[in-house]
């Protein structure tokens, strides 16, 4: 990582407006997918800035302060992510919140210790925030599995989420339009659950 660029970031001012807030979150979404819990943090943030105009002041409270700095140590900590080996198998982490889904993609070495080989997440629009948790749970799935589709497309993949929420929506026998239209793109993926 340059010098200069991570000593930027890590002197970031704390933001005074909206537009200050949003530069920042702008500079983190560029590397977001080498920051764990990405959507979390960046969801707190993305609050306080909400129905404001550009202009506007903005407070952060401690949990929104905390996001922040957080944040600011990711950006400016190396990353430590494994190329992927293609000959092995890939495992996928997900869990969804109630403002955000996330997710990291790893493989398994010789001593069964993870090596992370991305990160992922957004945070959930209005309407998703009021789905069911098994339906935010098959969305943080579909989520990454679009995420990384170059990795996961054409082979089995062992996907660890909160299965029995998965299963019980597997086997409804009607359901509706979005969950038909997920279940046929879930189809197209060969996810072992664990």
């Amino acid at each position: 990582m340059d010098p200069k660029k991570s000593e930027s970031i890590r002197t970031w001012p704390v933001p005074k407006t909206k537009q200050d807030m949003q530069a920042f979150i702008g500079t983190c979404v560029y590397v977001m997918r080498f920051c764990a819990d990405f959507a979390e943090h960046v969801a707190v943030l993305t609050e306080v800035i909400r129905d404001k105009r550009p202009r506007d002041p903005v407070s952060l409270n401690p949990q929104q302060l905390a996001a922040f700095n957080i944040l600011k140590t990711k950006l400016t900590s190396p990353p430590v992510l494994a190329h992927p080996v293609l000959s092995k198998s890939f495992h996928v982490n997900v869990d969804a919140f109630d403002f955000a889904i996330g997710g990291y993609l790893f493989q398994l070495d010789e001593n069964k210790a993870e090596k992370v080989i991305a990160y992922g997440g957004r945070k959930l629009s209005k309407p998703e925030m009021v789905y069911p948790t098994r339906e935010k749970e098959l969305l943080a799935a579909l989520h990454a599995m679009r995420t990384w589709k170059v990795y996961l497309l054409d082979r089995p993949f062992y996907l660890n989420t909160d299965h029995h929420t998965l299963e019980t929506i597997l086997q409804l026998q009607t359901c509706s339009q979005r969950l038909a239209r997920w279940l046929s793109e879930l189809a197209l993926f060969q996810p072992l659950f664990k």
